[in-house]
């Protein structure tokens, strides 16, 4: 299905790692011009090295943390033209995770697998969505083909069913 996306800029913050980076590789395979965003020089670099493969790659180290951090993201992103396609994906949930598990003398693996032997146990795949599942959502969503969407929050969640009982 072509998402008429092709050479559309997109700025994909928080997008070295995870579901961020996911989402700027689908945006590049799709045609997009990607600009990729993350605190650390080494992570933006092998970022943009991999996009690359797909097209045409930016990467902006910015900690958007910061007031600072987010003007430096616009002032440089400015130089590449209008964005056309932004995808806010500072991510969190892994971080908070990371920071977490140890606190409670588990790893990251141990949260996810005991989330579905008790709060998570209705979920039809009985697993998080993969970061690839994400972004394929998310993609189509800054397409065209998405244009009659409105108003509707679109869940990516494995099919997590919340009971009355």
């Amino acid at each position: 299905m072509d998402l008429r996306i092709k050479n559309k800029l997109a700025l994909v913050t928080g997008s070295t790692h995870g579901i961020g980076r996911a989402i700027a590789e689908a945006l590049a395979v799709e045609g997009a011009r990607v600009i990729v965003n993350g605190r650390k020089k080494t992570a933006v670099k092998d970022t943009v090295a991999s996009l690359s493969r797909h097209g045409e790659a930016h990467g902006v180290i910015s900690d958007l943390s910061t007031a600072e951090g987010a003007q430096n993201l616009l002032s440089e992103t400015a130089r590449l033209g209008p964005i056309d396609i932004l995808v806010n994906n500072v991510g969190f949930f892994e971080v908070f995770l990371g920071k977490i598990a140890p606190r409670l003398g588990k790893t990251v693996d141990d949260m996810r697998t005991a989330y579905f032997e008790t709060t998570g146990a209705a979920s039809l795949l009985q697993r998080f969505a993969a970061p690839e599942e994400i972004a394929a959502q998310v993609v189509f969503l800054c397409s065209e083909r998405a244009a009659a969407i409105n108003g509707a929050a679109q869940r990516v969640d494995g099919g997590i069913i919340r009971s009355l009982f």
